[in-house]
């Protein structure tokens, strides 16, 4: 089926080459794009891939036995450079917007693994076989990791670590969870002209997040940077909330005049507007009416999803399970 905009021949669809895909790589292919137009596309979603793509890294340790980076530990191969430099590989899934504290503590000789960390419920590691360091007697290792969420990477200057306990080190941190773009242009047929371009989109991840999932993040930052360029009258009209419910809280204008938002309002995750939007709800007033057991159950959203959602609809003092009023 051939979609065409104004004159434009437009991409059916964006397809994955199964063949070659796994949770860390993925090849995508999108045709027919007029010329020029598939390198104007590619070059915009593999610079939001490579540096706006949320995700979580270690921001300061604190190692007992060691007040700075420059200090040797008795017992310990390697020293404290060389540790942090080992920190800094660990790549992590974080399903809290908190920052959280992880601790790793080991005994004996032998080495001192990232899985080897003390669970936590908002933590998982991607690569537990790490070697952090290494042992060479029956001393104890002991560290205290300071993991947070963030984009892109942030050197140790400009960490912040004021308020935090004596002997912390702040390191650099690498958050963005997609490790290489690539991408090619080919010649596209459509018919008898053979003018069009044909993208082929190459995505690499640290397996925090799956390449699918990075490109539907990756083209959601695009679209709402290009959102406020799109005339009011056009298809921007949802960005001025002017869809209205007719539904209100009894005696209470204040939150009634929220309900007719977009979910966009919530300020959520991607992952989770994403979802909702797929359910068809649009709006805060849909998504209110809703009691929590059929929210968890909304195809990709998940519980944790579902407890951001709940945090951010009380911030706004509201709730799941809204009785909800006719404005008539």
């Amino acid at each position: 089926m051939r979609i065409r905009w104004r004159g434009f021949e437009m991409p059916t669809r964006v397809e994955k080459d199964e063949n070659t895909a796994s949770g860390t790589y993925a090849k995508f292919s999108a045709e027919p794009f007029e010329r020029g137009f598939a390198t104007t596309i590619a070059n915009s979603l593999r610079r939001v891939l490579l540096s706006s793509i949320q995700g979580a890294a270690v921001r300061s340790i604190r190692v007992e036995g060691a007040d700075n980076e420059y200090a040797v530990i008795p017992g310990v191969l390697e020293d404290m450079a060389q540790i942090v430099l080992n920190i800094k590989k660990l790549r992590l899934r974080l399903h809290s917007d908190e920052d959280v504290v992880v601790r790793l503590e080991k005994t004996g000789e032998g080495p001192v693994r990232a899985g080897d960390c003390t669970p936590h419920q908002d933590v998982e590691i991607i690569n537990p076989e790490l070697v952090i360091a290494n042992l060479a007697s029956d001393v104890t290792f002991s560290v205290e990791l300071d993991i947070g969420p963030g984009r892109g990477y942030v050197p140790a200057e400009q960490q912040s670590v004021d308020g935090k306990p004596i002997g912390t080190i702040a390191i650099d941190s690498i958050y963005s969870p997609v490790v290489r773009v690539a991408f090619d242009v080919n010649v596209a047929r459509l018919g008898k002209r053979t003018d069009f371009d044909k993208l082929e989109l190459e995505i690499w991840t640290d397996g925090s997040i799956s390449p699918e999932l990075a490109l539907v993040e990756a083209t959601n930052i695009l679209r709402k940077h290009l959102n406020p360029f799109i005339k009011y009258f056009e298809i921007g009209r949802e960005f001025e909330n002017a869809t209205a419910t007719g539904l209100v809280i009894e005696g209470d204008n204040e939150r009634s005049g929220k309900l007719s938002k977009q979910i966009s309002f919530l300020d959520l995750s991607v992952r989770s507007e994403n979802a909702l939007r797929a359910a068809n709800i649009k709006t805060i007033a849909d998504l209110v009416q809703m009691d929590e057991t059929e929210v968890s159950s909304i195809s990709n959203l998940g519980k944790i999803s579902a407890k951001e959602l709940k945090k951010k609809l009380a911030d706004h003092g509201l709730s799941f399970g809204m009785r909800l009023a006719s404005s008539e």
